[in-house]
């Protein structure tokens, strides 16, 4: 009979719950005998899943649209199902950003009937939790430990290395034709859940191209479905026999294609913490961010990240230097715009250099 009965949210998108995979393993590995179940997006799911070929066999996976506010899944509904489950405790990993998200998770809770909540108090805002640690969203903790810093108010202990994603074997097969001796697969991923946090496609085609005029690189460009436009533009612009489209795919396909890369580039988004999970090496661009929070979470000599100064915006005046952007689409975007080819250029040569693949680099 199981010990307790736990329930985890994590709502977030794809690079969120990536980066709760160790919060989540410290619960599992603490509470063996408990049914553990963790209540995610329909999009995150697999992510959360692939910890069952850990051999955690008493987790359940819930994936639902009904806390989004353009979900289609019921919100009665999702209640009614998770009240029945009767849960001892209830662990909320993500940040509470507005008001408006503190009432809807004390609404959620009570619903439930659980008394136990564990989550952050985030700038304040986590009055509806009966435990709770300290988070401030400007802060320089990085997101992977936020996470953590909640499953340890249980009295639990995390890995705080680089989360591990597992991925399954029937799932290393998209790339099988490609082989690294024959040029180094390099991944580019231009698209963003928000448009605002996108680098010109141009540059993505120029630094694809200057991949592989210097590097003979075999490039894979990585996108979602809605990201297919723009990447069939940029492959339409290379040698046939040296570029590859994976878009659309699975988070898992995707990470098992990332696998094979020598250095993934990309905008801040979810596939960027994806590879980060799949050990993978990342140069990133990023806009007006808390960079400590969200850069690929890996050694350090594995990634790069790019940003430029706040007072860049002509939009926002920024209190905080690590004041989070909101924007989901913005007509300006001159904190990306200003990242120029020259400085990812050099981003990847000094990558490249530091995990001592310089030879590949013909300039």
């Amino acid at each position: 009979m199981a010990e307790q009965k736990i329930l985890i949210l994590e709502l977030g998108g794809i690079g969120d719950t990536a980066m709760s995979i160790p919060a989540v393993r410290a619960v599992l590995n603490g509470h063996k005998n408990a049914d553990i179940t963790v209540l995610t997006v329909p999009r995150t799911r697999a992510v959360i899943e692939s910890l069952r070929k850990e051999g955690f066999e008493n987790l359940d996976v819930v994936s639902t649209d009904a806390m989004d506010e353009n979900g289609s899944d019921s919100w009665p509904g999702l209640i009614k199902g998770m009240r029945g489950k009767r849960f001892d405790i209830a662990i909320d990993l993500s940040a509470v950003e507005t008001f408006k998200a503190a009432i809807k998770r004390w609404v959620f809770f009570k619903s439930l009937g659980v008394k136990n909540t564990f989550g952050r108090n985030t700038d304040g805002r986590g009055w509806g939790f009966s435990k709770k640690s300290e988070d401030v969203l400007t802060s320089s903790d990085h997101e992977v430990l936020r996470k953590i810093k909640v499953v340890e108010l249980l009295g639990l202990k995390a890995d705080r290395t680089a989360p591990a994603l597992i991925i399954p074997d029937n799932e290393m097969k998209e790339l099988s034709g490609w082989q690294n001796d024959n040029g180094p697969i390099i991944g580019i991923n231009p698209g963003a859940f928000r448009p605002s946090r996108t680098w010109p496609a141009e540059r993505f085609k120029q630094i694809a191209e200057w991949l592989i005029e210097e590097m003979s690189a075999n490039i894979v460009i990585t996108g979602g479905d809605k990201e297919r436009a723009v990447a069939e533009r940029i492959a339409g612009s290379l040698p046939e026999e040296r570029v590859r489209m994976v878009t659309g795919v699975s988070i898992m396909t995707l990470a098992a294609v990332m696998k094979k890369m020598y250095i993934f580039i990309t905008n801040d988004t979810g596939p960027m913490h994806i590879a980060a999970a799949a050990g993978v090496p990342v140069v990133s661009m990023f806009g007006q961010t808390n960079l400590h929070r969200y850069h690929p979470y890996m050694a350090r000599a594995k990634y790069t990240a790019i940003k430029k100064d706040h007072s860049l915006c002509p939009f926002n005046s920024f209190n905080h230097p690590m004041q989070e952007c909101r924007r989901h689409d913005c007509e300006d975007k001159k904190c990306m715009d200003s990242i120029t080819l020259d400085e990812v250029r050099e981003a990847v040569i000094k990558l490249m250099k530091t995990l001592n693949r310089e030879a590949l680099v013909q300039c």
